[in-house]
């Protein structure tokens, strides 16, 4: 049906599985989501969590 309607597709070759050991990414942002909210933090507002995840972020270094 997606060809029929010339939707374009990833080839397979450059689109991994779902598998979390070929997608490091993900690795990454569980990481950083883990240290966000470490010790049951909560963002007051937008600023706050954008400053807490940049503080974190600095750390992964």
């Amino acid at each position: 049906r997606l060809h029929e309607r010339n939707v374009p597709l990833v080839a397979r070759q450059d689109n991994p599985p779902n598998v979390p050991q070929a997608r490091s990414i993900e690795t990454v942002w569980a990481l950083l989501d883990r240290k966000v909210y470490e010790n049951n933090w909560e963002a007051k507002n937008l600023d706050a969590l954008a400053r807490r995840i940049k503080q974190k972020a600095k750390e992964f270094d």
